[in-house]
């Protein structure tokens, strides 16, 4: 089975999940040895629960509201320039946001992070 889409801006393949716990696609590898791949993207995607946030200056960490985000949600996240002496110590989750933390206060201009949400 394949979805194709021959117009710009069409959708190959289009699944909805309609109520609690609901799956739209499922890819799956059902391999014992875990050889098998269960979903590869080719180019590039988007994700509704990514994105960046810029920590203001003066500022040791942002609060970054997204609803659907739980204490149990994996945050990956990462300073999006290079200041020496800077890093991101932490991301930490709770209902329906995220806190991230620098090591230190950030600069003159902020430092901006990415972020990506999962679960």
């Amino acid at each position: 089975m394949a979805g194709v889409s021959n117009r710009p801006g069409g959708t190959g393949v289009y699944g909805n999940a309609i109520g609690t716990g609901g799956v739209a696609l499922l890819g799956i590898s059902n391999d014992e040895d875990f050889t098998s791949t269960a979903l590869k993207v080719e180019g590039k995607t988007q994700f509704s629960r990514s994105g960046t946030k810029r920590i203001p200056a003066g500022a040791q960490n942002v609060l970054v509201s997204l609803p659907g985000v739980t204490r149990a949600s994996i945050v990956l996240a990462t300073l999006q320039t290079h200041v020496s002496g800077y890093h991101l110590e932490g991301a930490v989750s709770r209902a329906g946001s995220f806190t991230l933390w620098l090591n230190q206060p950030a600069p003159t201009g902020g430092l901006p992070v990415g972020w990506f949400v999962i679960n």
